[in-house]
């Protein structure tokens, strides 16, 4: 039963991983395609690698250690007519087994369009009530946030939203998901 369980978690990480091979593939030959002029950078990688370093005080609790917690990696490219688009991978601990290895999934792939002050995104996409916390605060969480912990919803979602900034403090979103994370 649990030999089963992980052959279905690897082949999920594994068609996971060459949707995301083929999605980079087809960007970077639209890349390649383009005129030698100077212009500001129309794609860049995602990189983001969350770990900690933490020790232990006095003989009770002796341990030490540095650990990869969560690290994110992707791809953003801008299009023509103010469209962009983007897609992420998350690869992080699994509940399901030991401590050493690792899950991946799409975190994001996902179409933005702005325009001026007015943001429209569809796909799947970061849902604002985490990115808020985090912006706000200016750090990111070590532990679960209470939203988190007690599943008030999910960080990312196939969803369509819409967000506007009336100035650089006041601003509105809506968005409608399909509840599944």
């Amino acid at each position: 039963m649990l030999l089963k369980q992980y052959r279905n978690d690897l082949e999920t990480i594994l068609r996971t991983n060459l949707l995301l091979a083929i999605l980079l593939a087809c960007i970077s030959t639209t890349t390649q395609a383009q005129d030698a002029k100077t212009e500001e950078p129309k794609s860049k990688a995602i990189v983001q690698v969350f770990g900690n370093l933490h020790t232990g005080f006095g003989a009770e609790n002796n341990k030490r250690g540095f650990g990869l917690e969560r690290s994110y990696l992707g791809y953003e490219y801008k299009l023509e007519n103010d469209l962009s688009i983007k897609g992420v991978m998350d690869i992080g601990k699994s509940s399901n087994v030991d401590d050493y290895h690792r899950i991946a999934y799409i975190k994001n792939a996902m179409i933005s369009w702005k325009t001026g002050n007015l943001t429209l995104n569809g796909g799947l996409i970061s849902t604002t009530q985490f990115n808020f916390q985090e912006k706000f605060r200016g750090y990111r969480y070590i532990m679960k946030s209470f939203q988190d912990q007690y599943k008030f919803g999910s960080s990312a979602d196939l969803d369509l939203s819409v967000a506007y900034e009336f100035t650089g403090w006041i601003s509105a979103d809506a968005i409608i998901v399909n509840g599944k994370g």
